[in-house]
């Protein structure tokens, strides 16, 4: 199922303790570490074993101190291009993705490496949106949200931030890629996708593929 979601929808998910067999072990301590808000460098390890080798890796990290030594790490791992990103908030928080309303950093690897930046969303015409549009809920509150924003109803439009974020994120992705001559240029085709309704026919395509391909759920014993 991994490797047909790849290939008919360009998407899959790699859940780590399929593929790395420890993580299934220090799962609980994990846990325990998180319950008391602490994290351990198995935060880190992650995105840098994804067993499907990407040439290219847009990472997302949870403090900017990590950006560049992140980046570096993808660096030697010879990606073609990545870049590490995170976007620091007031009052010590911070985002491992990047905002329109606090200062981002991004550090390059591969193709990229020295395109280390700081930038606001606002660097790149986007207005200062507010970290509560991108709050979500249970599964079913996130499943209407990624509806909204994906079919763009106008009736009942995505907040303006969670817009603006998406596009900064997904357009960066796509620069990171190659396939946009920069951050605003990205931003804005992944803004033409929603407007014009071909996120709204992939979401189709992907709900179509799921419920025909993925296997029952098997019943709790």
């Amino acid at each position: 199922l991994t490797r047909a979601s790849l290939e008919s929808l360009n998407f899959t998910f790699l859940f780590a303790p399929n593929y790395h067999p420890a993580f299934k072990h220090i799962a609980p301590v994990r846990k325990a570490l998180a319950a008391e808000g602490k994290r351990s460098v198995f935060n880190l390890l992650g995105p840098l074993i994804n067993p499907a080798r990407p040439a290219h890796q847009l990472l997302g990290v949870f403090s900017p101190d990590w950006v560049p030594r992140l980046a570096g790490a993808l660096h030697e791992l010879e990606l073609t291009s990545a870049a590490v990103v995170h976007c620091e908030l007031p009052g010590n928080q911070g985002m491992d993705e990047l905002g329109t309303f606090g200062q981002n950093h991004l550090g390059g690897a591969g193709r990229l490496r020295g395109k280390d930046a700081s930038f606001r969303g606002s660097d790149f015409g986007f207005p200062v949106g507010r970290p509560e549009d991108l709050a979500g809920g249970d599964a079913v509150e996130n499943k209407r949200i990624l509806e909204v924003l994906f079919r763009g109803a106008p009736d009942a439009p995505a907040p303006a931030g969670l817009v603006d974020c998406v596009a900064l994120n997904a357009g960066t992705a796509l620069w990171v890629l190659g396939k946009a001559e920069n951050i605003a240029a990205g931003s804005r085709t992944i803004r033409d996708h929603l407007q014009s309704g071909a996120a709204a026919e992939w979401l189709r395509r992907a709900e179509v593929f799921f419920a025909t391909e993925a296997p029952p759920t098997r019943p709790s014993n």
